[in-house]
């Protein structure tokens, strides 16, 4: 299913693994909850975090400068946050109207340390096992690829199907290589 939102700000699309018949809000508190059916059970929506839905983030084509300027993308940031605990995969595709590029960061549930040598150092309790350090806390991860996606208009998607993802932020450096006369 997909459904129409808003955020008061703006519309989005969002999408729902079970088939939804029909939905409706509650609200208590001044907290509103959705609810829905499939015809058999009255569930929340949007309160459980889900592996198996595949999540899209696509933005629009930007012609910045101008459409008349060809602009090579060098570089591709991004800041998100993941809350899994399963570690977690995220595609980055930069695109134009004719193709896309894409690469993907890949971060882990564990935490590795590594001495001034770049070792990873091995800790160890008082019975000789070893101890997987782990994140709790919800970090920010920061991700820096080079890329080169070359077009007079560029845009970007992520995709994911990982559990719990917040996408803070993405951002590309494109510098003009042409003005087309």
């Amino acid at each position: 299913n997909a459904l129409i939102m808003w955020n008061g700000k703006g519309w989005f699309t969002a999408s729902q693994e079970s088939p939804l018949t029909f939905i409706g809000t509650q609200e208590f508190n001044s907290n509103i909850r959705t609810w829905a059916t499939d015809g058999t059970s009255i569930f929340p929506i949007y309160s459980n975090y889900n592996a198996t839905l595949f999540k899209v983030v696509q933005s629009k084509f930007f012609q910045s400068p101008t459409y008349i300027t060809i602009k090579n993308a060098l570089r591709l940031w991004a800041l998100y946050s993941s809350a899994s605990g399963t570690g977690t995969a995220i595609n980055f595709c930069l695109d134009t109207p004719v193709n896309s590029i894409c690469v993907q960061a890949t971060f882990g549930a564990s935490v590795a340390w590594e001495n001034d040598s770049f070792v990873v150092v091995q800790w160890v309790n008082s019975t000789a096992a070893t101890i997987t350090w782990v994140s709790q806390n919800n970090p920010i991860n920061y991700f820096e690829t080079d890329i080169s996606q070359a077009g007079e208009l560029i845009g970007f998607t992520v995709t994911s199907s990982s559990s719990n993802v917040t996408l803070i932020e993405t951002s590309a450096l494109p510098q003009v290589l042409q003005v087309r006369i």
